[in-house]
């Protein structure tokens, strides 16, 4: 159980804003009973608030967009404010001061509400939606946005990939935290994939969706319990919806390696440079399906890339493969006199006796074709790493009424990479994996006004993470215990390129969350209090060395036949595992903020 008190002003607003504000005559004294309509200018949808006693009035939970705010009281002229945008998480401040007359006459003014945080101790900062479209990202990475924030720094190490090394993705750190600590939400829902620690990614290691995203906030600190289990910041979306208006947008990037300068190292060992070729396509497109009730919005993304890649490794030389290794001084070395070596006074090489059953293992290795080291020697392969990524967003609005609105929104994305280099640094195909993924993001939000002063949200958001690491070439050798596995892995020392497969299987996971905030104004407070249980579930079917793992310490072990020893793992392998948090809140501005957790696990795992 966690207990925390917090003496800040705060009231969050998880996906959406809130505008607030006072309502006074001409001589400064504060107006009860005047009706304060919230319409957004480009749904139809609008809130009616009343003020209290001490003249507020306030609106909490509205979505983003550009809203018109009416004040209207009998005997005065109505006070009307246009152009006021509401961005995520904002608490917008509009203040109105009504003059005596008819309330047939209205005084209109028009501009924005402050962008200035009087309300709120949050520390965070809002990407808007012109920065979002605008600004160029490299392979479109929505993640890459969080970087325009103070505090907030990219792992140079982040875009890895398979299942143990976790789902490709930028990592982020802010404000000095672990980059597992990091929060990631789309429409109030969390999109962490919570199974490794991350944000979302695809195959590609980017997560795509600019087109789609309409605005991001990004929180650095001393946000509000109802965040919930994150310690430290946060990255908080909101997707586009349709309007009254059809709207959408067709675009294409390319990118390709005409313009770029060989590298360093393909110019030191001579290779040409390697090829590159990016595509990135896609379109939206949005409107209405019954003009103020029902809106729908539709996008896809494609990613197609081939990324050529030069490697460059050790293998064992043709020499010694063949036995025959160096004779410092016209004598075979200890080891290898040790291992059975005779001294070839007409080669000048120590002769190793092969191994009868060696013969396969050495077939793993290629020739060198770089410089030859004595017992290894560089092997250097270009190679073209595809990868292949679709990216589905489809999303409806619908307004019951001015008092009940719903939305739903589906997010998918499917892709596949063929890698060239393994985890551990080989490029021999025995040792190379293809990772595919599919990852699918879903949010129903449903929101319910019982009166001017009391709103309540419920959401439920659903994931689903499925990655896989597959063999693309099983190998010729059966090394190990587990039935139609690919070939286990051969380690050998003095840098050698391991060759075989060291990871193999899928992991899946599943994660559903139920949560509800009610948002109550009573004269100058605010008060909200909501739950968030959060169910998920691992199915982690990873084998590491699942095929087995030969080591040997040096060439001459290698081709003598003599390993240090052999690792590997007999059925069964790993069972799923069942983690649900539940937490309960209560904040109110000003006074105290309480936060409960219970976690609860079972399952095993060997």
């Amino acid at each position: 159980m966690v207990l925390s008190l917090s003496a800040s002003p705060l009231l969050a607003q998880r996906g959406g804003g809130k505008i607030e504000g006072t309502v006074a005559d001409s001589t400064g004294a504060v107006l009860p009973g005047v009706e304060v309509t919230i319409r957004e200018v480009n749904t139809g949808q609008s809130r009616l608030a009343i003020t209290g006693d001490a003249g507020r009035y306030s609106a909490a939970q509205l979505a983003t967009g550009d809203y018109e705010i009416r004040a209207e009281l009998p005997g005065s002229q109505t006070g009307v404010r246009q152009g006021v945008r509401l961005v995520i998480g904002q608490e917008a401040v509009v203040d109105f001061s009504l003059e005596i007359g008819s309330i047939s006459e209205e005084v209109i003014v028009t501009g924005e509400a402050a962008l200035i945080n009087t309300t709120s101790s949050t520390l965070s900062s809002v990407i808007s939606e012109s920065q979002v479209h605008d600004l160029p990202l490299n392979s479109r990475n929505i993640t890459q946005l969080a970087l325009l924030t103070p505090g907030v720094v990219q792992l140079r190490t982040g875009v890895t990939g398979g299942v143990t090394l976790g789902a490709p993705s930028v990592r982020v750190s802010i404000a000095g935290a672990k980059f597992y600590s990091t929060g990631y939400l789309l429409d109030g829902t969390d999109v962490t994939d919570s199974s490794r620690g991350m944000g979302p990614g695809g195959a590609a290691g980017a997560m795509f969706g600019v087109e789609t995203l309409k605005e991001m906030q990004v929180i650095t600190n001393n946000y509000s319990a109802e965040y919930g289990r994150f310690s430290g910041g946060l990255m908080s979306m909101v997707s586009k919806n349709g309007t009254n208006q059809f709207h959408g947008s067709v675009f294409y990037f390319h990118r390709n390696d005409n313009l770029d300068a060989t590298n360093f190292f393909d110019n030191k060992f001579g290779v040409e440079r390697p090829e590159f070729k990016r595509h990135q396509y896609g379109a939206t497109v949005g409107g209405p399906i019954v003009q103020d009730k029902t809106f729908f919005f539709f996008s896809y993304e494609g990613f197609r890339q081939g990324l050529g890649i030069t490697h460059i490794g050790l293998v064992p030389s043709v020499e010694a493969k063949q036995g025959l290794f160096a004779a410092p001084g016209g004598a075979c070395t200890a080891e290898h006199t040790g291992f059975g070596g005779v001294y070839n006074a007409g080669l000048d090489r120590c002769q190793l006796p092969l191994h009868p059953e060696i013969g396969p293992f050495l077939g793993l290795y290629p020739d060198p074709n770089g410089q030859d080291f004595g017992s290894t020697g560089d092997f250097i392969r270009t190679q073209n790493e595809p990868t292949t990524e679709n990216f589905y967003t489809a999303r409806i609005d619908h307004n019951f009424s001015d008092s009940d609105t719903f939305f739903a929104r589906l997010t998918t994305s499917k892709g596949d990479r063929a890698g060239k280099v393994s985890c551990c640094g080989s490029s021999l195909d025995p040792a190379l994996s293809s990772l595919a993924n599919q990852s699918i993001y879903s949010t129903m939000d449903w929101k319910h006004v019982f009166s001017p002063t009391t709103i309540n949200t419920f959401r439920f958001g659903a994931q689903r993470n499925e990655w896989k690491e597959l063999p693309q070439n099983p190998g010729p050798l059966d090394i190990g215990f587990y039935p139609d596995r690919a070939q286990g892995d051969i380690t050998v020392g003095e840098g050698v390129m391991h060759a075989g497969l060291r990871i193999e299987g899928q992991n899946i996971s599943n994660q559903f969350s139920y949560g509800d905030d009610l948002s109550m104004t009573r004269g100058r407070h605010d008060l909200k209090v909501g739950v968030l249980i959060t169910r998920h579930q691992t199915n982690d079917f990873t084998i590491g060395r699942g095929g087995g793992n030969f080591d040997f310490d040096t060439v001459a072990q290698l081709v003598t036949g003599r390993p240090d020893f052999w690792t590997g793992k007999v059925p069964p392998g790993q069972a799923p595992a069942r983690s649900p948090p539940d937490g309960l809140w209560l904040l109110h501005p000003g006074r105290l903020q309480v936060e409960t957790q219970f976690h609860c696990q079972s399952g095993t795992a060997l």
